[in-house]
């Protein structure tokens, strides 16, 4: 389609310029960028940049010899190489659910919880003395879709409620993949369909992600979803009114759906909106038809979002405390525009929605005002590099808590994960690399296809988080958006090679071989030592409890001679004990902490504000090895009495977490201490055998993807 006025032919190129320039800023910062979670490699490697730029070319090789493969396939072949790839990834997701049930955290768990308080009966709407539902009303919607889960899930007498909900997570995020898949086939081909394919076979977001059960993650199918309505009306060219206006009212309700799940859903939706206006003429012959289809999206809306609304609003008695938009903007503007317990702390001081948003209005314009213009777009900037330049989402930050830890979970999600994590990076990094790639295509193209869609949604997406709290993982829905533009950028620049470039394939491909083989083969021997033989820390859990930035804090516990007792049972060694705690007035207080069993004394430490990283207070203690199930007890007193630390309690109803009884100054206490026990230990990262498979695996990978490009006509 061409734009419909020089003004939008105008406003099209604008938009391809400023997205060009973010995803080229973005590119250009994740090649030094790696996951926080990356201890090691970010210990180890250096200059940590020239490393990853010398693995991306090696991994965009073997791209380009995949993508060269798929050239030559048959229709037939294409479509077995997809049903295999689906169920491939089927199949691992399947695996990882159940292999580790790696249990919910923070936000997460959260909402898990509540839904299944009310599923079981123990709560018979949204529970609003919880603070974080008093504050907070934008996962009421997906809370009360959980519950319908759970509700099954019960009916059915299923009690493994983590397994179940990550592999349902995990088939959203594989529908969310279908419809690009689907999108691509009518708008593009077959080919190029199967190419996405291949790229979300190599997203490590894919398998990693899955554990975060979350709106993120929810309305992943619901975005592509309406990118493929969307495309499927374009390609159309109106050829069945009936059927266009009922693909219309599915995305209104969609939209409206989405709404209440996570109003990002909605970006797609405005995209759309936008080309409508600069790419749709309208005339005499189309005023009825474009009519009529904009009185069903506007009917389609309204009584969906009043019944949903109606819905939401049943299960919530109290509504006076909810955080109004101008929270989050606020909160953007704060630090580094990530969460903040202080932004939350000093919102909730103000009881009326007006003068929360009276205050917010106030220290938005303070914050403007202090940072300025450079200031802003500074901060601004840095927001979108945290949320879209780490490939690996932060998934590991999900990952924490695991039944059935082991060496292969330590590699996939524990201490040994470096090698993980630069696999995803490098996979971002040609992601963004070749989405900037799409757009500069798409600036010299006069025509354009759907995949200007895709790019205005995108720019959008970018937008919407440097305003909003930024975070690693909030990139995850529109992740799949992101390969599709990928993919067609790889296309374009295979097809600009082969166009452009008159030189012979082995003249080029040859010398780069010998170059990415040799530099692979310097970097592995390099850092062969300092990998095979580095100590890293393994935490096997005898207990934990599930951490959120809501929990509940005993602000006068463990102070003025008050006594902390937590019992819990477990059959598993340990050594070392974590809380979750805060600093008060006095840090310098010191406290008793014993642990005791059948009445007996088997450790004793004396600890204060110096043990805290973060907000996580550990400490060893003496190797305890238990006899099948028994029962422990730590009891926490202080030596003066004045306040020094705050311990943070669960305020969880119905998920399941670790049996034991808290007790303060004798009296029984509905929570338990947020504590962990584990045997921390040291090990290699890893093997000598493993490390030189990596690396010999990897250059066999980039010889036979360079003998492809060099051999194989197309």
């Amino acid at each position: 389609m061409i734009p419909n006025s020089k003004f939008s032919k105008i406003c099209v190129k604008t938009i391809l310029v400023i997205l060009f320039a973010l995803l080229g800023f973005l590119f250009v910062k994740s090649l030094s960028k790696t996951s926080i979670f990356a201890d090691h490699f970010n210990d180890i490697v250096q200059p940590k940049t020239l490393v990853l730029i010398i693995f991306s070319i090696a991994l965009m090789i073997i791209i380009f010899a995949i993508f060269k493969l798929l050239n030559r396939c048959s229709k037939k072949t294409l479509t077995i190489i997809t049903i295999s790839i689906f169920a491939f990834i089927i199949i691992l997701q399947t695996f990882i659910s159940f292999k580790f049930n790696i249990h919910f955290v923070t936000d997460s768990y959260m909402i898990n919880d509540q839904a299944l308080s009310i599923a079981k009966g123990i709560n018979k709407g949204i529970d609003t003395t919880n603070l974080y539902y008093y504050y907070i009303s934008n996962n009421n919607f997906i809370v009360i879709f959980l519950a319908l889960i759970y509700k099954i899930l019960l009916f059915f007498g299923i009690t493994n409620y983590v397994a179940i909900l990550t592999l349902f997570n995990a088939l959203l995020i594989d529908l969310s993949i279908f419809f690009v898949y689907k999108t691509l086939k009518i708008c593009f081909n077959r080919t190029v369909a199967t190419k996405y394919m291949i790229l979300s076979l190599l997203n490590p977001i894919n398998y990693f992600i899955i554990f975060w059960v979350y709106s993120a993650t929810f309305s992943m199918p619901l975005t592509t979803a309406i990118v493929y309505l969307v495309a499927s009306i374009w390609k159309s060219d109106n050829s069945n009114p009936a059927k266009n206006n009922i693909k219309v009212g599915l995305i209104s309700l969609i939209g409206v759906v989405g709404f209440f799940l996570r109003p990002t859903v909605l970006i797609p939706i405005i995209a759309a909106i936008l080309c409508f206006i600069l790419f749709v003429r309208i005339n005499k012959k189309n005023f009825k038809k474009i009519s009529v289809s904009l009185a069903i999206f506007i009917m389609v809306g309204i009584l969906s979002f009043l019944g949903i609304n109606k819905l939401v609003y049943s299960y919530v008695d109290d509504t006076s405390g909810y955080f109004p938009v101008t929270h989050y903007i606020m909160l953007g503007l704060s630090n580094d525009g990530k969460f903040s317990a202080d932004v939350v702390h000093n919102t909730a001081k103000y009881k009326t929605k007006e003068e929360k948003q009276k205050y917010h209005i106030k220290e938005i314009k303070r914050l403007v005002n202090d940072l300025g213009f450079l200031g802003v777009s500074k901060l601004y900037l840095n927001k979108t590099e945290t949320t879209w330049g780490d490939g690996s989402a932060a998934y590991p930050g999900f990952t924490k808590f695991v039944e059935n830890e082991d060496s292969f979970y330590n590699y996939l999600f524990g201490e040994k994960n470096d090698f993980i994590l630069i696999y995803s990076q490098l996979f971002r990094i040609l992601t963004l690399l070749f989405s900037a790639i799409l757009v500069l295509v798409q600036f010299t193209k006069k025509k354009s296809d759907i995949s200007i869609l895709v790019s205005i949604t995108m720019l959008g997406a970018i937008v919407f988080y440097m305003i909003w709290e930024s975070k690693e993982c909030y990139s995850v829905p529109f992740i799949p958006l992101l390969l599709m533009m990928e993919c067609l950028g790889i296309d374009s620049s295979i097809k600009i090679l082969k166009s452009k470039c008159s030189i012979s394939s082995k003249v080029i491909l040859l010398p780069l071989l010998c170059i990415i083989e040799i530099a692979t083969l310097i970097i592995g021997f390099t850092y062969y030592s300092d990998f095979t033989q580095r100590k890293c820390t393994a935490k096997n859990m005898a207990i934990y409890s599930y951490g959120s930035n809501w929990q509940y804090q005993l602000d006068d516990a463990a102070s003025k001679n008050k006594i902390i007792k937590q019992s819990f049972y477990t059959k598993n060694d340990f050594n070392t004990l974590e809380f979750k705690s805060f600093r008060l007035a006095s840090p310098n207080i010191k406290y008793d902490v014993t642990l005791t069993s059948d009445n007996k004394t088997l450790s004793k430490k004396t600890i204060d504000a110096s043990y805290i990283k973060g907000d996580q207070l550990a400490f060893s203690i003496k190797p305890q090895h238990p006899i099948n199930l028994q029962k422990y007890t730590v009891t926490i007193k202080p030596q003066s009495n004045q306040d020094g630390l705050s311990f943070a309690v669960d305020n969880y109803t119905a998920m399941p977490k670790y049996s034991g009884d808290l007790y303060i100054n004798n009296d029984k206490q509905k929570a338990n201490l947020l504590l962990r026990a584990y045997f921390e230990s040291k090990n290699n990262i890893m093997s000598s055998f493993l490390y030189i498979f990596f690396i010999g695996a990897f250059m066999i990978l980039e010889l036979l993807s360079m003998l492809v490009l060099i051999k194989r006509k197309d």
